[in-house]
C-alpha cells in the first residue's frame, strides 16, 4: 500500500482501519485476519484489498482449506454472491 499511496496515507489508513487492533492478547493474528476478511467479504469487497487480507491471512496460519470453509460459513449468513465472487479470489491468489 506504501507503493500507492505513500507513507503518511499508509500510516493513517493503518490507524483508521484498526491499527491498534492488530495488538493485544485476545486475539490471534489468525483471527483478526478471518474477521476482516469475513467484514471485506459482506461488503463486496473482492478487488487487491480483499488479495492483501487473503495473503496475510495464510501467513498468519490459514490454509486454503480454511479459507473455502470460511467462505461456505459466510454464504449461510450473507448468501451466496459475496462468498462466492471472494472464493474466486482465493483461487486467485493461490500460492
Amino acid at each position: 500500500m506504501v507503493d500507492r499511496a505513500g507513507v503518511d496515507y499508509t500510516a493513517e489508513a493503518y490507524e483508521a482501519a484498526g491499527g491498534p487492533g492488530w495488538h493485544g492478547n485476545g486475539l490471534t493474528d489468525r483471527d483478526r485476519s478471518i474477521a476482516v476478511i469475513s467484514s471485506l467479504v459482506a461488503n463486496n469487497v473482492i478487488d487487491q484489498r480483499l488479495d492483501f487480507y487473503i495473503g496475510l491471512a495464510r501467513r498468519n496460519g490459514l490454509d486454503d482449506e480454511g479459507l473455502a470453509q470460511l467462505m461456505i460459513l459466510l454464504t449461510a449468513y450473507i448468501g451466496q454472491p459475496y462468498p462466492s465472487a471472494a472464493m474466486q479470489a482465493v483461487r486467485r491468489t493461490a500460492i
